[in-house]
């Protein structure tokens, strides 16, 4: 009976909680302020968060990884040279532990590459170029998070391409070109007036 009790009340202040996110009664943000010590020490409080409810979908997830077998220039590829990856080994079920692996793992791959760490990009990514010997260009793309702009394109967060003599297998990041510091070659010497 006291255990019965104990899940209501346990329930209750759980649903409390998190109805009380978007905009609370009065009574609810007394009832929160009151259960507050007992929803922070069992995790279960929202601490005014916005909740978002999720499927756990592929389409959630704001980085994909991506492969191509085509031929030439990777930067030149459009995006139907490009083919998503959704796991490792196979298809990730959406809101499993493989597909929350998957995105954990692409965000420190994404962080990463940010960071300026190649080749700790490359090593990470390595297995993956090395599974199909027709590979030869891997990328992460991050897509766009905010729904409501539709002038955001896709980004390229990391670009590599894989290079193959023998029997290794390398990624050769393609970065961006950037301006360059050196000085401009002199044409003319200084004319004397």
């Amino acid at each position: 009976m006291w255990m019965s009790i104990w899940v209501s009340i346990h329930l209750a202040a759980v649903v409390v909680s998190y109805t009380s996110v978007v905009e609370p009664s009065s009574l609810q943000a007394k009832l929160v302020q009151f259960l507050q010590p007992y929803l922070r020490i069992s995790h279960f409080g929202a601490d005014d968060r916005p909740v978002y409810l999720a499927h756990g979908d592929a389409l959630e997830q704001p980085h994909r990884l991506q492969v191509s077998s085509s031929k030439g220039d990777a930067r030149q590829f459009d995006d139907t040279d490009w083919r998503t990856i959704e796991g490792f080994g196979g298809r990730a079920a959406p809101g499993l532990a493989a597909s929350d692996r998957m995105a954990r793992f692409l965000s420190t791959v994404a962080l990463l590459s940010r960071n300026e760490q190649p080749s700790l990009v490359a090593e990470l990514l390595l297995p993956i170029a090395t599974e199909d010997a027709q590979l030869t260009a891997i990328r992460i793309v991050r897509l766009p998070t905010d729904l409501n702009d539709i002038n955001v394109e896709v980004e390229a967060v990391y670009e590599a391409r894989i290079v193959r003599k023998e029997d290794s297998v390398s990624l050769v990041q393609l970065r961006e070109e950037r301006l360059s510091t050196e000085a401009r070659p002199v044409t003319g010497g200084p004319t004397d007036e």
